[in-house]
């Protein structure tokens, strides 16, 4: 049988006691007699690290777990939001497109998906600043900023606490923009080529006009079954100024072919060809008619170039135009780490002011540091200026406008600011 008994040092103003429940060794019951005696153990060496430590100590380290989930809570309602506003724009876009026939309406959720990864490089950077700022500034406004300065905590030691978080983000963003964005966007090309490519098939809804080949070919069906069509009619343009017109009584569709293009079998039907301006038109009636609608948009992969933004990050820097892509995905993590100083300098909030009496300056440095890094992209297109100075001159002015204003936290009863 044993017991023990441990008791905090007094001198840290505190008394801290935990007593070892008695335990005695079982006959046949080895592994449990073990069990108990590595609690005794772990229960004893817990009081006596308690002990070891300053009540201030303990405090701050509970602060940063408390300062941590507002700011995750904070990031992440911020991030669901305006994912889901930007997406709902993309939405909005794409569905106007099936609607005009332009897109297959089951590829709509597809292509909205597809832009998830240029949404979240954006958003995941601004949400960042705007968390950080409206945490800690209530944390200021609350006064319980201010009460932890009290008992120790520096703005040095702040940074240490914010730092992982921040990086884990910027290193998201930077997956995002390399690796995840360019491929996404690639994919996206394609499907909106194969999408407008197969567009034909939605290009008879019932009672609407639907025009493609650059207004050359109109089609009007009056009600739709499957691939089956009834009063269908198809103008034409020809070349040499010729006009060819079709109505038949019923029609059926095949699927798009590799090339884009679409045949279609008519029955019952008249068949009018003329020149504009002549009076003697072409007039044929037909039991059966078969016609190809000419491709909207053909893709050849063996042709296929992407698109600027769906390029390899690695491939990029040979023309202007590749070297301010290249850029610009390198500012956005930048944009991050550089933001996230700028947020926690000017987060701070006069004692009784509001929590957000300082947004209005922090949505200002926000978007003129966005529009800094989207100018310094211009410039390397146009090449105004070398490139290394239009890049660099951005991001290393907003990390000493960021640095400057952590002053602020650094001298609390400065009553000059």
């Amino acid at each position: 049988m044993a017991s023990a008994t441990v008791k905090a040092d007094a001198k840290y103003g505190f008394e801290g006691q935990a007593r070892l429940v008695p335990i005695s060794r079982p006959s046949n019951a080895d592994e449990n007699w073990d069990k108990s005696v590595r609690y005794a153990i772990s229960s004893q060496v817990a009081v006596e690290r308690i002990a070891d430590h300053e009540p201030s100590e303990i405090f701050l380290s509970i602060a940063n777990r408390y300062i941590q989930q507002q700011l995750i809570a904070s990031f992440a309602t911020l991030c669901l939001f305006f994912t889901l506003v930007a997406l709902g724009n993309y939405l909005t876009m794409f569905t106007e497109k099936a609607v005009a026939g332009q897109l297959p309406r089951e590829e709509v959720m597809a292509i909205v998906l597809l832009r998830l990864p240029e949404v979240l490089q954006l958003v995941i950077p601004i949400c960042s600043f705007l968390a950080l700022t409206y945490t800690l500034s209530r944390l200021h406004a609350s006064q319980e900023l201010t009460a932890l300065l009290s008992l120790g905590l520096t703005v040095n030691r702040l940074l240490i606490w914010l730092a992982p978080s921040v990086v884990m983000v910027a290193t998201g963003v930077a997956l995002l923009t390399f690796l995840v964005t360019p491929s996404a966007r690639d994919h996206l090309d394609q499907s909106l080529t194969r999408a407008q490519g197969q567009a034909a098939l939605v290009a008879f809804r019932p009672g609407e006009f639907f025009s493609f080949d650059a207004g050359d070919v109109v089609t009007f069906t009056g009600s739709t079954d499957a691939n089956n069509l009834k009063n269908l009619f198809i103008r034409q343009q020809l070349p040499q100024n010729q006009q060819l017109l079709i109505w038949a009584a019923a029609g059926k569709r095949t699927q798009v072919e590799a090339s884009g293009e679409q045949s279609l079998q008519l029955s019952d039907g008249h068949q009018y060809q003329w020149v504009p301006g002549q009076l003697n038109p072409q007039i044929m009636s037909f039991k059966t008619l078969e016609i190809r609608l000419p491709a909207t948009v053909q893709l050849r992969q063996k042709d296929y170039q992407p698109e600027l933004e769906g390029r390899k990050t690695f491939s990029l820097g040979e023309s202007a135009e590749e070297r301010g892509e290249l850029y610009w995905r390198i500012a956005l993590p930048l944009f991050t780490l550089v933001g996230a100083l700028l947020a926690i300098g000017v987060s701070y909030v006069r004692p009784r002011q509001d929590a957000m009496a300082t947004f209005p300056r922090a949505l200002a440095y926000l978007v003129a540091y966005y529009l800094a890094i989207t100018a310094s992209r211009w410039w390397v297109e146009q090449q105004v200026v070398p490139d290394w100075l239009s890049f660099s001159t951005v991001h290393v002015a907003f990390l000493l406008l960021g640095w400057r204003t952590l002053n602020v936290l650094r001298r609390p009863a400065d009553p000059a600011r």
